[in-house]
């Protein structure tokens, strides 16, 4: 349903067959607008023409101001277009960034110029490129359906930042050994040793479930993640992967108790992030290491695969990589295979004879 009070009187704002509507209700009630709604959408179907009469006057292009437009957008395009957890992630994104710098303007007020000095804004304020690029993309995308749905006329021109790519932090084999040991018995170690093992997701680990686990034949099914304490039906990726696992792990959640449907828990609750990232800090700093977060452990689990000469397809399957180039970022660890290259490489000039030492050799001869 798509009803929303506009200055006192509850309104129908939809789309259908690419025109918009926007009618004020004749009930100023909201369940006498989804009511109204209904009615209209139900005459449109059937081929009738509705009446202009109580129609609000539709704004001039790009009229809309931007918080008005954005909570439009998030309800029926993003809403229906993406997963809950990135429904949050903008819906967070909006306040505390967007409409703060945006929502008083019209759509057509928002220029080049004050994109530009919103981007500078944030870099003064300490963020990354890639945060800002983030808002940006999200900027972008919120007003190019704007111009799909005939509320603005152009697309203000900006550039991303030039971003590098983060080098992703991972453990030595020494340290992530320490890591386990360091872990108090129980909840912790468990998770830890999870990570390592499978290279699992922090949000994957929270929603594994007992019937996801199989251990007779020793695999992990992923299928699902947890946000927040909702289970969520797919991964980040839409992508379900099987975890063989290894026979420290496999005997580690031989002896957890079945009790509950999840595989991880506290007190029969589930955990929290904020809890788990503070654990593994206090652990990490226990071992003489910077404080890491949990994605270091799956960072950790495909660096040591690489350098052990695993195929990168196989490392992308087992992390369910959307991409082999997501996986590629592993693959100057693969020292084996570098070294092999030069091998080859010193291999073919030892073959070549140069033309000194054969002037040489006939000297000699001679």
């Amino acid at each position: 349903m798509a009803v929303r009070k506009i200055k006192g009187s509850w309104t129908v704002d939809f789309r259908y067959e690419y025109r918009r509507y926007r009618i004020r209700s004749p009930v100023n009630t909201e369940s006498g607008a989804k009511q109204y709604e209904a009615e209209l959408r139900l005459k449109l179907a059937n081929g009738e023409q509705i009446s202009r009469s109580g129609e609000r006057k539709m704004n001039p292009i790009g009229s809309i101001k931007y918080a008005e437009f954005a909570a439009l957008w998030l309800e029926e395009y993003v809403k229906s277009n993406n997963k809950p957890t990135v429904y949050i992630s903008k819906q967070q994104t909006l306040a505390l960034h967007l409409l703060p710098a945006f929502g008083c303007y019209r759509l057509d007020q928002i220029t080049t110029e004050r994109i530009e000095r919103f981007k500078s804004k944030l870099l003064v304020k300490g963020l990354s490129a890639k945060s800002v690029n983030n808002y940006l993309s999200i900027l972008r995308k919120c007003l190019s359906t704007a111009i799909e749905w005939g509320e603005l006329a152009s697309l203000p021109r900006f550039k991303l930042l030039k971003a590098q790519t983060p080098d992703f932090v991972y453990l030595t084999e020494d340290e992530a050994n320490k890591l386990i040991e360091a872990a108090p018995q129980g909840l912790w170690r468990n998770m830890i040793l999870m990570g390592l093992r499978t290279g699992m997701r922090i949000s994957e680990m929270t929603g594994l479930r007992w019937e996801d686990v199989n251990l007779i034949t020793g695999t992990i099914c992923v299928r699902r993640s947890n946000y927040r304490g909702t289970l969520m039906k797919t991964t980040k990726t839409n992508k379900i992967r099987h975890i063989p696992i290894t026979e420290d792990l496999k005997n580690i959640l031989m002896k957890l108790d079945r009790n509950q449907p999840i595989v991880f828990h506290r007190n029969e609750e589930w955990v929290r992030y904020d809890t788990a990232l503070d654990n593994l800090h206090a652990i990490s700093k226990s071992i003489g290491i910077k404080p890491i977060g949990w994605h270091v452990l799956r960072h950790t689990f495909a660096s040591h695969l690489v350098a052990k000469g695993a195929p990168l397809k196989a490392v992308q399957d087992l992390m369910g990589h959307t991409t082999i180039e997501m996986t590629m970022r592993y693959s100057h660890l693969s020292q084996d295979d570098l070294r092999g290259a030069i091998n080859l490489l010193e291999q073919k000039l030892t073959n070549i004879v140069s033309p000194w030492a054969l002037r040489g050799h006939l000297k000699l001869d001679a």
